[in-house]
C-alpha cells in the first residue's frame, strides 16, 4: 500500500505538467497514505517515531501537492500575462505546454520560475535530500542510507565558513574591487536594490534597506564623494515573474534607499528607479532613464557575488559598466573554527548558490534572444518590449519631414513615444 501511496503522491505533485485532474489524486494519495499507515500501525503497534514520520510523509506530501500544484499552474499563467483561472485551463494543459514549449522555452521557465526558490538551495533542498532517504530506507535500505547520509554530509559541510567558500570563492574571483573610481571616465553611480526590513518601528514604521542593501549604499555615498557623480538607485518591491501588491506599491526598496542615502549618508539622489522586480529589469528600467540623461559609462554597484551576473545584464542592455564592488567575504586562509557550522556559513553558501543558479537561468534565457550579444540594446522578451526605448531618440528626427505635407501623420508619432516608455519619472 504505501508504494502505491508514494507512486500516488509524486503523480499527484506533477500534475500541472500532466493534465490530471488535481483535485482527484492527492485526496486519493492521501486516503491511501493515511490506510496504508494506519494498516503498518495495526501490524506493528511499537512503532518508532522515525517509522511512524517515513509512514505518514507520503500521506502528508499528497496534502501539500494539491495546493502547490494549483499555485505553480495558475502562477505560470499569470506569468504569462494571462489573467486566466487554472482550474477552467486543466483540460489544456497539456496542450499549452507542449506547444509553448516548443515555440518558446522561456515560458517553462516562467512556470518553473513560480516555484519557491527555497526549494532548490540550501538547507531546504539538503532536507528534502535527507527526507527522501529515509522514505528509501524502507524499502532500499542501502539506497537510503547512502541518499540521507550524503544530505546531511553536505548540510554539515555547506553550513561551515570554510565549505561555503568553495561556492564563494568562484564568484568573487570573477571581479575585483575598484582602485581609482575618479579615473574610471564614468558619468553616474548606479546602485542596486537588495532585501528590506518591513515596518522598522525606530523608522516610524517605513520599510528599510537590509544589512546587504545598506552595505552597497555605503559604498555607492564613499562613491559619490569621491567623484561627485550623480546616484541613481533602482529596485521595485515585487519579485522575479511577480507583480507586488497594490498596497506594496506606494513606497518602494528604491524610495527606501533613497532616504537612506539622503537622510543617513548626506548624499544627494538624482534617478529613482521603481519599477524592477529582478536585476534583469533594473538594468532595463535603469538603461531608459539613463538614456534619456545621455549617460552611457557607469558605475555599478552591487556585492562582489551579484557583480558578475549584475554586468551582464547591464552590458547587455548597451551601457559601458564600471565594476565597484563590495562586501568581498571570501578569506582562503581559515582555521580550524571555520569548519564549524554556523549560521553565517548556511547563509553564504545559500547566496552563492542563488547566485550560481541566477547565473545558468539568465545564460538560458538568453538563449531566447540571440540577438542580444550583437545589438548592445536587444533584451530577451519581457513585459517591457524593446523597440519604444528607442523612440525617444528617432522621434525628433522623424517629426521635422512630414510637417509640411500631412499634419495627421506626425501625431502619432508624439503620442506612442509616452505611452509606451515604461520609465518612471526621474527624481
Amino acid at each position: 500500500m504505501a508504494p502505491l501511496s508514494l507512486a500516488l503522491t509524486l503523480l499527484s505533485a506533477l500534475t500541472f505538467w500532466l493534465a490530471i485532474p488535481i483535485f482527484i489524486l492527492p485526496p486519493l494519495a492521501a486516503y491511501a497514505g493515511y490506510r496504508a499507515y494506519r494498516t503498518r500501525r495495526q501490524q506493528h503497534p511499537r512503532m518508532s517515531g522515525m517509522q511512524k514520520v517515513v509512514w505518514m510523509l507520503p500521506m502528508l506530501l499528497a496534502m501539500v501537492a494539491l495546493p502547490l500544484a494549483l499555485y505553480v499552474l495558475n502562477t505560470g499563467y499569470r506569468t504569462q500575462g494571462r489573467q486566466l483561472d487554472a482550474l477552467h485551463k486543466l483540460r489544456s494543459t497539456v496542450a499549452v505546454i507542449l506547444t509553448t514549449a516548443l515555440r518558446s522555452p522561456s515560458i517553462l521557465l516562467d512556470i518553473i520560475n513560480a516555484l519557491p526558490r527555497n526549494l532548490f538551495l540550501p538547507p531546504t533542498s539538503l532536507y528534502l535530500i535527507i527526507a527522501l532517504g529515509l522514505v528509501l530506507w524502507r524499502f532500499r535500505p542501502k539506497a537510503g542510507r547512502i541518499v540521507a547520509g550524503t544530505g546531511l554530509a553536505l548540510l554539515t559541510f555547506m553550513s561551515s565558513n570554510a565549505g561555503s567558500s568553495f561556492l564563494v570563492g568562484p564568484l568573487e574571483q570573477l571581479t575585483k574591487p575598484l582602485a581609482r573610481p575618479e579615473n574610471a571616465g564614468a558619468e553616474a553611480i548606479v546602485v542596486l536594490a537588495a532585501g528590506r526590513l518591513r515596518s522598522a518601528g525606530e523608522y516610524d514604521n517605513r520599510d528599510i534597506p537590509d544589512h546587504t542593501a545598506l552595505a552597497r549604499l555605503r559604498y555607492g555615498a564613499h562613491l559619490q564623494r569621491r567623484t561627485g557623480l550623480p546616484i541613481l538607485v533602482t529596485g521595485g518591491n515585487g519579485g522575479s515573474g511577480a507583480d507586488p501588491a497594490n498596497i506594496d506599491m506606494g513606497y518602494t526598496k528604491a524610495d527606501a534607499m533613497a532616504r537612506a542615502l539622503r537622510e543617513d549618508f548626506g548624499v544627494p539622489v538624482k534617478w529613482i528607479e521603481r519599477r524592477s522586480r529582478d536585476t534583469g529589469e533594473n538594468a532595463i528600467y535603469s538603461n531608459l532613464m539613463l538614456r534619456k540623461a545621455g549617460v552611457k559609462r557607469i558605475l555599478l554597484v552591487t556585492d562582489a557575488m551579484h557583480m558578475h551576473r549584475a554586468r551582464n545584464v547591464f552590458q547587455r542592455e548597451g551601457l559601458e559598466v564600471v565594476e565597484a564592488p563590495t562586501m568581498f567575504v571570501y578569506n582562503p586562509h581559515y582555521g580550524f573554527d571555520a569548519w564549524l557550522p554556523s549560521a553565517e556559513g548556511m547563509r553564504r553558501s545559500w547566496y552563492a548558490t542563488y547566485e550560481l543558479l541566477g547565473l545558468a537561468w539568465y545564460r538560458i534565457r538568453d538563449r531566447e534572444a540571440p540577438g542580444a550579444k550583437q545589438d548592445p540594446v536587444a533584451t530577451p522578451p519581457r513585459r517591457v518590449a524593446l523597440p519604444p526605448a528607442l523612440t525617444p531618440t528617432l522621434a525628433p528626427a522623424l517629426t521635422p519631414v512630414p510637417a509640411p505635407s500631412t499634419s495627421p501623420a506626425p501625431a502619432p508619432a508624439p503620442a506612442k513615444a509616452p505611452a509606451t516608455a515604461p520609465a518612471p519619472v526621474a527624481n
